[in-house]
């Protein structure tokens, strides 16, 4: 006896097997029946000649008879069962395996189940069941089988059927994994149960054909995957890489899946290779991989609990890990998000396979009912990593940079391997192809780098556009050099901490921590604009309205947010008048005070935490609390400037195109008043506006007015001595006073 050389050939000589069963029925209502004369009603009913024709001669049937007794039926049905368990038996020795006993293995179906599927399946193969049903039901609109109907074919007595009854149940196998669906009679409502009709799913029946394809009801929000990338070839930490190979070998020896399956959180920001990871661990575990995207499985129009159902009974069948991507969205309020946790939660719980969960969340609660989580941290790639991803992607593209460009950019710029290979696929190679350019300049490189970085952090900061450069800035020696050291810090980071180990060492942050103080005016703004131009990073101010809230928690979440996005967007961070949120903790007399400790307590934390560079301005530095203070890599103080200084910044003020008058004496000013930096160039422009206004140049008049102006603002008192020798000029309506 031959075996079977095709998984799908078990299955049709379970028909035929089937067609036996069918055939004794037709023979015993055959013989039940009344014999009637009905030709009158030819086409309303089946003929007994047609339903003969429907039947193909088998072996295990005497062909040379034209009646067969029922005991002949049974008897080749008992043949024919021996005899495809022995060609089975053949087969799976020679590694064959059939979907249908895959199927069963899976989903804990017994022989009463395998039964009913495949006189349910028989009618989707072969439209002739149709009419035999209808025959089998003594109706002919009834072409599909009933409750009734396989209950009838396949028990012995009413007894038995009624034992048999609560496989139909929508907790029992065939119901609760949507393998068979049961729909109303046509024509009625909520019809008994003997009276459903049954119909195989759709996808079963494609699983049973050995079809591979996604289901058409996931395809909106999941997509198989079939495991190319082994764990060695991942741009991952080595020792997140030896973590993921350990997984692999549990999942592979079946560990901790025998007491209801596998629990896997990866957690890390989008585009550090948490779904990469997910298909080489499925790889090293022998198993295939369906990813369900969270945002949009929640977003469809599906109901929760069949869609959660559907989603892992595709898994189960096709033995696959299942990775949820994007269950931050799981975390969101409402009551639509609710029920559609309740029905993922629930479905994994009973999941006996492997469920891995990717999200941006350091710590979410899972709702598990006990079982735990094994969690993984997925950090951002070190320099070393980015470098090696940067010239990957790059000469994937046929672009080609220098060791110093690409250290440039890896130092730059923390962007994670997905983020790379975004701006490298999408900008830079169509823009090689549409202009067919041979290479593309490291400086455009760096652009589009910036232009990904600023696109979410623009809705919660200002972004400034860095125009000052070093030539701008008015600073005593020592804080210049104090400017340039961080310049340096940033660029050689990579080296120290990484390369020279203190990062290992000390465990020391990797970001950058700033404090300016100094009084306003006296270039702290500017020599942040400085730092970002040098840098080659986008440079945002945190608008404190947009942060600061009178309730309580609301500061620390609006705060959290910047942090968050500041990581994604690789850019520094200015806090303008810093003590207003970084202000000194007080004593505790109420639960405000208690609160605001605490937030204060948490921004140390995230301040540590954060990998980018944060510059916190403040005028008054006694004002911000201690432990700020101590967590600042630099201190940069910014003092009122001297004389010299003052002459410089007024000289710096006016463009070469500016039409001074040769009565203008800067050195008077800068000698005479003694203003920081951003008050002069007030005055400087006003009195520009002034001689606008008057026609002519820019002159001493002119200067003198904006001055008294600017005094005014500032709220100084003025004095005609102060103006000597000019106190003697018009000023618009008449003289110092």
């Amino acid at each position: 006896m031959k075996p079977y050389h095709t998984a799908q050939e078990d299955l049709f000589e379970e028909l035929q097997r089937i067609d036996l069963i069918l055939f004794y029925w037709v023979q015993k209502s055959r013989l039940e029946r009344q014999e009637q004369k009905r030709d009158e009603f030819r086409g309303l009913y089946i003929s007994e000649e047609e339903i003969d024709s429907l039947f193909t001669p088998q072996e295990e049937l005497d062909r040379t008879k034209e009646h067969f007794s029922l005991e002949a039926i049974e008897e080749a049905i008992r043949g024919k069962t021996e005899k495809n368990q022995l060609k089975k038996a053949k087969s799976q020795e020679r590694g064959i395996s059939f979907p249908l006993d895959r199927l069963a293995q899976a989903f804990v179906l017994d022989g009463f189940d395998r039964e009913v599927l495949l006189l349910s399946l028989a009618p989707e193969l072969h439209l002739k069941y149709e009419k035999i049903y209808a025959y089998l039901q003594d109706n002919v609109t009834k072409k599909r089988p009933t409750v009734d109907l396989l209950l009838t074919l396949l028990c012995s007595d009413v007894w038995e059927k009624v034992g048999q009854r609560p496989r139909f149940s929508h907790s029992a196998p065939l119901v609760a994994n949507q393998i068979l669906q049961l729909y109303d009679e046509p024509g009625t409502l909520h019809s008994p149960l003997l009276a459903k009709w049954v119909k195989v799913d759709e996808g079963i029946i494609d699983f049973l054909l050995g079809e591979d394809t996604t289901d058409s009801r996931l395809i909106p929000f999941a997509q198989w995957v079939h495991p190319q990338r082994t764990i060695d070839s991942l741009s991952l930490e080595k020792s997140v890489r030896e973590r993921l190979s350990d997984l692999g070998a549990l999942i592979a020896d079946g560990g901790n899946l025998s007491s209801g399956g596998l629990f896997l959180y990866f957690s890390g920001p989008p585009g550090v290779g948490k779904r990469l990871a997910a298909e080489a661990l499925s790889r090293q575990a022998g198993c295939s991989l369906l990813t369900v995207d969270g945002s949009g499985l929640v977003g469809s129009e599906t109901h929760p609990i069949p869609t959660i159902n559907l989603i892992l009974r595709e898994a189960k069948l096709k033995n696959a890990i299942v990775y949820w991507a994007n269950v931050d969205e799981l975390f969101g309020h409402g009551e639509r998000m609710q029920v559609w946790q309740r029905a993922i939660f629930d479905g994994v719980r009973s999941f006996s396979g492997v469920s891995i969960f990717g999200g941006g969340m350091a710590h979410p609660e899972f709702p598990l009912a006990g079982r735990p989580a094994i969690r993984m941290e997925f950090p951002p790639p070190s320099y070393e990593l980015r470098k090696g991803l940067w010239r990957e992607h790059l000469q994937d593209v046929g672009i080609e940079l220098k060791s110093e460009d690409l250290s440039n950019l890896a130092n730059r710029f923390r962007l994670t391997g997905g983020e790379i290979q975004e701006i490298v696929s999408t900008t830079l190679a169509n823009r090689l192809h549409r202009q067919g350019v041979e290479a593309i300049p490291a400086g455009e490189i760096l652009d589009k780098c910036r232009a990904h970085s600023r696109q979410r952090l623009m809705e919660l900061a200002v972004k400034v556009n860095p125009t000052r450069s070093w030539e701008d800035i008015v600073l005593p020696q020592d804080q210049m050099e104090s400017l340039h050291e961080i310049c340096h810090y940033v660029k050689h980071q990579h080296l120290v901490l990484e390369g020279w180990g203190f990062g290992r060492k000390l465990v020391l942050s990797k970001g950058l921590n700033i404090l300016f103080a100094g009084p306003s005016g006296t270039g702290k703004t500017m020599a942040a604009e400085v730092l970002a131009g040098e840098l080659g990073l986008d440079l945002y101010r945190i608008d404190l309205a947009t942060i600061v809230s009178k309730y309580i928690g609301e500061t620390e979440k609006n705060l959290n947010r910047i942090f968050q996005e500041a990581e994604h967007s690789n850019a520094i961070l200015f806090f303008d008048e810093a003590d207003a949120i970084f202000g000194k903790r007080s004593e505790v007399r109420d639960s405000h005070d208690r609160y605001a400790n605490i937030e204060i307590s948490y921004l140390l934390q995230k301040m540590e935490a954060y990998d980018g560079i944060a510059i916190l301005a403040t005028n008054l530095r006694k004002n911000l609390d201690q432990a700020f203070l101590r967590r600042m890599h630099f201190t940069v103080e910014f003092p009122l400037p001297e004389e010299e200084d003052r002459l410089r910044i007024w000289q710096l003020c006016f463009p070469p195109t500016a039409p001074l008058g040769k009565d203008v004496d800067l050195r008077f000013l800068a000698q005479q008043f003694k203003i920081p930096g951003g008050n002069i160039k007030n005055i400087a422009v006003a009195s520009a506006f002034h001689a606008a206004q008057n026609g002519g140049k820019i002159g001493m008049t002119n200067l003198i007015h904006a001055t008294k102006r600017e005094f005014q603002k500032m709220g100084k008192l003025i004095v005609e001595s102060d103006f000597q020798p000019f106190r003697c000029l018009p000023i618009s309506e008449g003289k110092v006073s």
